[in-house]
C-alpha cells in the first residue's frame, strides 16, 4: 500500500516474489503452493491466499553455493547449525574462511568462529576453531 502512496498515479502494487529457504534433513516434499500449506479452517477459501513460493531447498547438499565468500559461509553454517554435521562442511568452510578478507572493522573469522561454537557441539568446535584459526595466520603471514 505504501507503494501506491508514494506514486499518485500508480494503479497496482509491484510484484511480491514468495522464498522458502528449507534446510533440513530431508528433501522438501510439500507443495509449493501456498494454500495447499493451509490446513483446516473455518475461514472461506476467499481469504486464503494462492500463490506458489520460490523454493531454494538446501536439504542434505554440501555443494558449494554461488555468491560472495561471507554469503557462502553463511549458508554452510546455516546448514551444519541444522544437520548437526560440522565435519561434512568442514573442507569447504575453512577453504572459504581462509579466503576472508582481513579488513578493519568487523572481525568475521570472529563471528564465524562464534557461530560455529554457539551451535555445534562443543568437543567439535574447539578442535574445528582451533585449526581454522591456526590456518589463517599461517595463511596471512
Amino acid at each position: 500500500m505504501k507503494a501506491l502512496k508514494i506514486k499518485k498515479n500508480k494503479e497496482c502494487l509491484n510484484p511480491i516474489l514468495a522464498m522458502a529457504v528449507y534446510i533440513g534433513n530431508r528433501s522438501w516434499n510439500y507443495s509449493t503452493e501456498f494454500s495447499d500449506l493451509i490446513g483446516v479452517t473455518p475461514l472461506s477459501s476467499d481469504y486464503i491466499p494462492r500463490f506458489k513460493h520460490f523454493l531454494m531447498d538446501h536439504s542434505e547438499k554440501n555443494e558449494k553455493i554461488k555468491g560472495a565468500i561471507k554469503a557462502q559461509i553463511a549458508h554452510l553454517l546455516i546448514q551444519a547449525s541444522f544437520q548437526q554435521q560440522l565435519k561434512k562442511i568442514e573442507t569447504n568452510l575453512c577453504e572459504l574462511m581462509i579466503q576472508l578478507p582481513q579488513e578493519p572493522g568487523i572481525n568475521y573469522l570472529r563471528v564465524f568462529s562464534v557461530y560455529i561454537y554457539a551451535t555445534q557441539r562443543r568437543d567439535e568446535t574447539r578442535r574445528g576453531i582451533t585449526q581454522w584459526h591456526s590456518d589463517n595466520e599461517m595463511n596471512t603471514t
